[in-house]
């Protein structure tokens, strides 16, 4: 009954952030010693807890030196392997939890990337990738959208970039999601394409992933009917143009040629059009016998 109490009062409480602040030594051990599947019972109450205290950037902190994220990855694979009916939003839980952790504290990043060992590094953003594999697109809780907004987060980090470009079953993610008729989903995944085009060091495996000429592509065809991700999708073709890599995958397929052509069907949004006439098009030149895929 404490633990259901505490769940049902930890979101935005003062008190509790600076109770845990004063005794971060124990009081987070009151949680973490029921943090596993064998104690299902009253795991949802210690990890709602643990997500609204999360929202604090500095009780997060406390939570991502008590090791919270490498602790949630390993009960995520016991919520896997379990058949308890429970284990399904519970899974949803530990995945906010890891958004709330990773959205507000770099050292999180870092935990879940496992950067200081060499041997395991990547190793739970695989087991993330993995989940989101195995979870139906049409699955009553939406998993997918936490593991993208998890994955977002991170690309705040090079190697983060770096290691989800370099994953093949994630590209095949990339280039079959951006077709989702989720929303939510086509956003999040537009903006971590976003953020790896703006780092120079991710322009070659974009180029390798086959990901350039779909954003390309989509943008052209008018695929997207979301303005703000058609704006975001300019703005990926746009980070490309910083590296020679980026520009010949771009010149590639012939892009400048590609995006005048939606430009002159009228199709576009002058916002959209004002963008690539003034951002994109002047840095690119014709390549007359290059062609992009039609559907």
């Amino acid at each position: 009954m404490a633990l259901q109490g505490l769940a049902q009062h930890s979101r935005d409480n003062n008190e509790l952030n600076d109770y845990i602040h004063k005794h971060a030594d124990t009081a987070v051990d009151v949680f973490l010693n029921k943090y596993s599947v064998q104690h299902i019972a009253v795991l949802g109450d210690v990890l709602t807890t643990l997500t609204n205290l999360a929202v604090d950037s500095s009780v997060a902190e406390i939570l991502v030196a008590k090791k919270v994220v490498s602790r949630t990855m390993r009960l995520l694979d016991g919520l896997e392997a379990s058949e308890n009916p429970a284990a399904v939003p519970l899974k949803e839980l530990a995945l906010i939890l890891l958004n709330n952790l990773t959205a507000s504290h770099v050292t999180a990043v870092d935990d879940l990337l496992q950067l200081q060992d060499e041997d395991l590094k990547g190793f739970f953003l695989s087991k993330l990738c993995t989940i989101f594999d195995r979870t139906p697109v049409d699955a009553p809780r939406d998993v997918r959208k936490w593991i993208l907004q998890i994955i977002l987060n991170i690309t705040r980090v090079p190697e983060a970039q770096v290691a989800l470009l370099q994953d093949d079953e994630w590209v095949l993610n990339v280039t079959s999601l951006l077709d989702t008729e989720n929303e939510a989903h086509r956003v999040l995944l537009v903006q971590t394409i976003r953020n790896c085009a703006a780092s120079k060091g991710c322009h070659e495996l974009l180029a390798k992933s086959g990901v350039v000429p779909i954003l390309v592509g989509r943008l052209a065809r008018k695929d997207e009917t979301v303005e703000g991700i058609v704006m975001m999708l300019a703005e990926s073709i746009s980070g490309m143009l910083q590296s020679p890599e980026g520009i010949e995958a771009l010149e590639g397929i012939n892009a400048k040629q590609i995006l005048q052509g939606a430009i002159k069907s009228n199709t576009l949004h002058k916002e959209i059009v004002s963008y690539l006439q003034e951002q994109v098009i002047p840095f690119l030149d014709d390549i007359q016998d290059a062609y992009i895929k039609e559907d």
